[in-house]
This record gives C-alpha cells, sequence and structure tokens, in this order.
C-alpha cells in the first residue's frame, strides 16, 4: 500500500466522521530543571549558576511552533555556532516568563542579556532574518499577556490575540525592535527578496460585526517600514491555517498566501491573497465570493489548504457530496453517505480540480475516488462498524449492489476469521481489511484498493 507524508492532516481531519478538539498546552517542568546530558549539561550549570539554582524555578515550554524545548538552540549571527536561549520562570518572583540568551566561546557558555517577559505564557518562539543582513532575529509570541510594567497595546482584546515582540541579537547584547498585536502571523519571504517579511492577521469582533483585516510589513536593513500592504478579508471568527507558495506567469513571479478561516461555528472558507513579487502589489481572488451568499470554498469539515502531492504548489480543498444520500435506503442512523473533499490548485484565478478522495483522520488514511465512479459509485459509512461500504446506484440516485468494503479495526482487536474481511494493510495501531461483494469483479476492486488506499503518516 501507500503511504504519504501531509502535513499535520491527520489532525485537522480528524473531525471528519465525528466532532475533535484539540488542545495543546504547555508542557512546562515543574520545580527542577531536566538534567541535560553531553555537551549541553554546561549549558545548564551555566543557566543555573547565571539565574541562581533555585528550587522555584519552573523551566517554560512555547505552546505552539516548531521550537517547543525550554532550550533552544540556534546560529543567531552566521558564525557557525549557536547561540542559546532558556526559557524559564520563578513564582517566588513574579508571574512572569524570562529568556536568557547565552553564547559559546572557547567551549564556554557565556551570559549575554535577560529578556524580561510580557506573559507567563510563551505562544512561540521563532528566528528570522527581517532586514535581510544575514543575521537572524528572535520573535518571541505571547499570549495572556499581562498589565502593569509590561507592554500591552491598546488593540489587545478577549478575541485570542498575541503580543509578538521581535529582538535583534548583535553578539554581546539583545535590543527589542518591534511589538505588534496579532491574531495570526506568517513569516515568509514573500517578495523574494532575501528578507523575511511578516504577513499579519488582525480579527476583531465589535457588535457582532467580524472584521478580519491584514498586512504584509518589509523592512529595511535599519529595521524601519520599507514596504506596508493592507488589505481585508471576509470576517472570521478564527484563522486555522495559514500557507503560502509561489508561481510564475507572464514572465511575473508571485507569492500567494492561503488562509484558511471559520467564518461561522462550522463555515470554512479559504481565502488567497496573491503577491505580485517585482512590485509588491496584491490581488484577493476568492474575496468577492467569499462574502456572496455560498461562498466559493465553503466547506463544513476542518480539512485545511496544503500542499497534498509535494509539487510546490498549495491545493485548496473543498467538499463534494456524493450521490444517494437523499435517498438512502438504509435506515440505521449510524450509516451515511460520505462526501468527498475535493482538492484543487488556483490557476489564473480558477479552481482547477487536482483530485478527489475520502478521508478518514480517525483511523488514519485516504482512498483516492476514481474519476469514472462519479455517478455511478457512492460509499456509505458505518460509523460503528467502521466501514466503508461502496455501492453502484442508478440513474435516481438509488443504491442498488454493495461492491466492496473496507474495515478499519484496532490491531489489538483484529481478527480475520471474526470480522470476515482479508487483511491488506497496517500502519502500527489500526489493521485495514476488504471484503469483496461481488465475486465478479473480485480482481478489479482488490486491485482498485491497491492503487488508491493510502496511509496517512501521523509522525
Amino acid at each position: 500500500m501507500k503511504k504519504i507524508s501531509i502535513l499535520f492532516i491527520a489532525i485537522i481531519i480528524c473531525c471528519f466522521f465525528s466532532g475533535c478538539n484539540i488542545n495543546i498546552s504547555s508542557v512546562d517542568t515543574l520545580m527542577r530543571p531536566p538534567k541535560l546530558s553531553g555537551e549541553n549539561s554546561l549549558l545548564q550549570q551555566t543557566f543555573e549558576s547565571t539565574v541562581g539554582d533555585s528550587e522555584s524555578i519552573v523551566m517554560k515550554t512555547p505552546v505552539s511552533g516548531d521550537n517547543r524545548s525550554s532550550y533552544l538552540l540556534y546560529d543567531l549571527d552566521n558564525d557557525s555556532v549557536k547561540e542559546a536561549l532558556v526559557l524559564y520562570s520563578d513564582p517566588i518572583k513574579d508571574d512572569l516568563t524570562y529568556i536568557t540568551v547565552f553564547k559559546y566561546i572557547n567551549e564556554k557558555w557565556l551570559f549575554v542579556s535577560t529578556i524580561k517577559g510580557r506573559s507567563s505564557e510563551i505562544y512561540s518562539v521563532d528566528f528570522a532574518d527581517i532586514n535581510g543582513d544575514g543575521n537572524f532575529e528572535i520573535l518571541i509570541s505571547w499570549s495572556q499577556v499581562v498589565s502593569g510594567d509590561t507592554f500591552t497595546p491598546a488593540s489587545m482584546n478577549s478575541n485570542g490575540e498575541k503580543l509578538l515582540t521581535i529582538y535583534s541579537y548583535n553578539g554581546g547584547s539583545v535590543t527589542l525592535l518591534k511589538n505588534e498585536a496579532y491574531s495570526k502571523l506568517l513569516v515568509a519571504d514573500i517578495n523574494n527578496d532575501s528578507a523575511d517579511e511578516l504577513f499579519i492577521l488582525t480579527i476583531s469582533l465589535t457588535n457582532q460585526e467580524k472584521v478580519t483585516s491584514g498586512r504584509i510589513v518589509a523592512f529595511d536593513k535599519e529595521y524601519s517600514i520599507e514596504q506596508e500592504l493592507k488589505f481585508q478579508l471576509t470576517g472570521m471568527l478564527d484563522v486555522h491555517n495559514i500557507v503560502c507558495d509561489s508561481y510564475s506567469i507572464d514572465e511575473e513571479t508571485h507569492t500567494r498566501v492561503y488562509v484558511d478561516g471559520s467564518i461561522s461555528e462550522s463555515g470554512i472558507i479559504t481565502e488567497i491573497i496573491d503577491i505580485k513579487q517585482s512590485d509588491f502589489s496584491i490581488s484577493l481572488p476568492f474575496y468577492e465570493s467569499n462574502i456572496s451568499p455560498q461562498p466559493l470554498t465553503l466547506r463544513d469539515v476542518r480539512v485545511y489548504s496544503q500542499d497534498i502531492d509535494n509539487d510546490g504548489i498549495v491545493e485548496v480543498p473543498v467538499i463534494e457530496k456524493l450521490p444517494g444520500g437523499i435517498k438512502l435506503s438504509i435506515t440505521d442512523d449510524e450509516k451515511s453517505v460520505l462526501n468527498l473533499t475535493v482538492w484543487s490548485k488556483v490557476q489564473e484565478n480558477q479552481m482547477t480540480v487536482d483530485s478527489r478522495c475520502l478521508l478518514n483522520g480517525t483511523y488514519g488514511y485516504m482512498f483516492l475516488y476514481p474519476e469514472d465512479w462519479l455517478g455511478n459509485i457512492t460509499a456509505v459509512y458505518n460509523e460503528k462498524n467502521a466501514t466503508i461500504t461502496f455501492y453502484s446506484i442508478d440513474s435516481n440516485e438509488t443504491l442498488t449492489s454493495p461492491l466492496f468494503s473496507i474495515k478499519s479495526t484496532f490491531e489489538i482487536d483484529w481478527d480475520e476469521n471474526d470480522n470476515g474481511y482479508t487483511k491488506f494493510d497496517e500502519n502500527g495501531v489500526y489493521v485495514y481489511g476488504y471484503s469483496i461483494v461481488d465475486d465478479n469483479n473480485e480482481d478489479l476492486y482488490i486491485s482498485t484498493i491497491e492503487d488508491n488506499f493510502i496511509l496517512l503518516n501521523q509522525e
């Protein structure tokens, strides 16, 4: 069977067959810092001697992003030697989180500076070269920003906004450059100038009116704003996913930023911000259609835009109903006709279908839907038994003959004799089996399963 690595798809589609709430919380090591080993043990010794070997020290961990550790190593000044950031708090002192920066010289860790936090909670830590000088700035996002002697932007409210603080590092000190309140953030080289830009979204909700506004900010060598683009998107309750790609047309290179967000409790849409790199201008190809009563990209499951075939171009998902649901001749409430997830590329501001599939994030697989099945074959899911059964349908969209079924079972529960299914794949947790009902086409359906069943990589 096939196996494909799809970025976080197993998480975002876990609600495909049933509701799923993901809650990622901070994993702080209580009381004593964890003991490091090898060369890094020297870093811990230096840290403890710097802040004091206090029993009250609590190591802090960002709740989001790629850098979820209390000890972060990164080459900030591009000299092939990594600097260290250590994240911690001391509840006896105050409720804030601190970040102490060290540099490594002559086989010793030397103290550089301590950043006083803006909150007890670090949302994320990232590194980016925002002025294009080859060195990396430290980007720290704070959630639950507190008042008092810390900076609290006036625009921050209860809508889940965070505070971004940006610091430069010059080898001997750390300097605060910028404070920025935001709801969602993407850091990327959007205009292909060898420097990272900030793609900032802010969501506000006043008098029940949703307003989603955005800015793209480019900096010069002195960290002043060199270029800034402002735009407005369809009003969203929340933004779940931001990804980008690039493409060329008419000898012009463009960057596209895809924003997946909720416009209601169950409705998800995708907005695209298309940036022409040569003059840093933007267009919003989906904006007008997304503010219509029936937005072009509207779907009611949390499936997000991503490059599913690893070709460098992002696909946008929409939901397409399979026929047979209205005239389902099965009365069992646990059975229902499934929907297809249709992945489309955006070409010249038009959606072009790339592939269709059935997604099952709960059991970690997807099934590519053959083009010639559309209008001829539908799929019914039995939640209780975790089976998909494929049926032929007539011209009235009525289910006629069952063709074959695919069943998912915990590995420890698999019994081929009891199940009546033939095992054809497994992922270490689940076993997958098939049962061919239409004996006349057994070889055809076995071949179809082998060609179209794909395990999702949940590593």
